[in-house]
């Protein structure tokens, strides 16, 4: 009787019960209100963790979002100043990024060498992942995120770089960019 009372209630209101699939399209959906548009403040990236959560935890068992998901795990691999390359943990960011001026001379002569170095090499792929990562997913504005990623990566040149000051630079903008990389992964790593 009492269930009948509360139908009737909600039927009255005109409210009407979701079902599972609308609900995970309005999750699918979070963000889009920018029209799939990359927010930045200041010209930094600013992202809903919780927006990368929600997806991936209500899509886990979709086939296109799992493979999103492994495609982005591999955009975490990082390259730090003395060339290590891992998915550093949470609370090593910022030492797995300092180096010395010594270290990314290194870096910088081993990048160098035939246009062939980890760096580059490392950038090609990360915005290769992300677009294919982009085309599996259905939410507007992790799409537009990536894609703005992508772009982004593909800007960095650590080629045809004489100076160390220059590389150091161009490494800064990578540390950003990749800090945001890993920021997804560790998002998406805790569903």
């Amino acid at each position: 009787m009492l269930f009948i009372i509360s139908v009737q209630l909600l039927i009255d209101k005109g409210t009407e019960e979701k079902t599972v699939e609308e609900m995970k399209k309005d999750i699918s959906d979070r963000g889009s209100n920018h029209q799939g548009t990359p927010n930045r403040k200041n010209g930094k990236l600013i992202m809903d963790k919780e927006m990368y959560y929600d997806y991936f935890q209500n899509n886990r068992n979709d086939a296109s979002a799992m493979k999103a998901r492994e495609l982005l795990k591999q955009t975490a691999i990082s390259i730090s100043p003395d060339g290590a390359e891992k998915i550093p943990k949470q609370e090593e960011i910022p030492s797995f990024f300092r180096g010395n001026k010594e270290e990314m001379a290194h870096l910088q002569e081993k990048n160098n060498k035939e246009h062939s170095g980890n760096l580059i090499n490392n950038l090609a792929r990360k915005a290769a992942l992300l677009e294919q990562a982009g085309t599996l997913i259905e939410n507007k504005q992790i799409k537009a995120e990536l894609s703005y990623l992508a772009n982004e990566l593909t800007e960095i040149k650590f080629y045809r770089i004489d100076e160390t000051e220059e590389f150091i630079q161009a490494y800064k903008r990578y540390t950003e960019l990749q800090t945001k990389l890993l920021e997804i992964h560790y998002a998406i790593e805790s569903t």
